[in-house]
């Protein structure tokens, strides 16, 4: 996976958009992801089918690697890339706000389904 970004903060376009729906996201930085996070983490989300490539190569046979844009209720199935707001104004960051915010949400739903749990573990 590149690394172009490692260590890199968030965008300040994307500190802006987070901000004005009121959640921090100082002090993030760019990480790849590493074949040790495919056997720690349960669930590898990734916003686009070049990532899920790039992320299924680091095993050999990944079965925790999801398209975040799967759980979007009002994705077109044709486009289920998360869209790259870097060459965007500022509309294009909160539309891929507004996309992740529905992914999210519907993950996590679908998490409480199929484990089986009593309350959300995101309320």
């Amino acid at each position: 996976m590149s690394g172009h970004t490692e260590g890199q903060e968030v965008d300040p376009r994307t500190q802006a958009i987070a901000h004005k729906h009121e959640f921090e996201v100082s002090g993030i930085q760019a990480r790849p992801v590493t074949p040790q996070d495919l056997e720690t983490f349960d669930y590898v989300l990734v916003m686009d089918r070049s990532n899920e490539e790039d992320v299924r190569s680091l095993a050999d046979s990944p079965d925790n690697v999801y398209l975040i844009r799967a759980f979007d209720t009002e994705t077109d199935e044709a486009y289920p890339d998360i869209p790259d707001p870097y060459f965007y104004a500022e509309e294009g960051f909160e539309y891929t706000y507004e996309v992740l915010n529905r992914s999210i949400d519907e993950f996590l739903a679908t998490l409480v389904t199929e484990h089986d749990l009593e309350t959300p573990c995101y309320a």
